[in-house]
């Protein structure tokens, strides 16, 4: 099912294809509805794929399950065409990416940042910008001036109005 190839087209160009999957081994509706996914334009779960392929979904999975039994897995073959279609719109992405970062927006300048690997998160603590509240200036408790080892034995009583 998995095959690396290399393909001479010329002899000025060649084409490589790693970890290609063939439809050839799966069943008629697995491969009419795998060939619906690689001419799709937009990613859509398997059971939107499955409805407007014209597949029923709940035979799709058995047929699914069938084909894994025989060593042939639909599911890593969905896996490739989802990454081929992130990878096929990752440059759209990155141009977006880019203009946000160069207008200004912090959140562009981190993602872009991110992207490129320059930026580390984790646990760390800039003490540049730390601020604690200390209350310096207190103010005394009233009983202060009391000798140590006194006590209060006068109970304070509300008066009522």
């Amino acid at each position: 099912m998995s095959s690396n190839a290399l393909a001479n087209k010329d002899d000025n160009s060649e084409v490589v294809l790693e970890n290609t999957i063939s439809l050839k081994h799966f069943y008629p509706k697995l491969r009419k509805l795998g060939k619906y996914l690689l001419t799709n334009d937009r990613p859509e779960t398997l059971k939107e794929a499955c409805e407007k392929a014209g597949v029923k979904y709940g035979s799709t999975r058995e047929l699914i399950r069938r084909s894994k039994a025989k060593g042939y897995d639909f599911y890593e073959f969905l896996n490739q065409v989802s990454d081929s279609f992130l990878h096929e719109n990752l440059v759209a992405v990155d141009g977006a990416l880019v203009e946000g970062a160069v207008s200004g927006s912090h959140n562009h300048q981190k993602l872009y940042y991110q992207r490129i690997g320059k930026l580390n998160e984790g646990p760390t603590l800039n003490v540049n910008h730390l601020t604690i509240g200390v209350n310096i200036g207190g103010i005394l408790p009233q009983d202060s001036e009391r000798s140590k080892g006194t006590i209060d034995v006068e109970p304070i009583i509300p008066k009522l109005k």
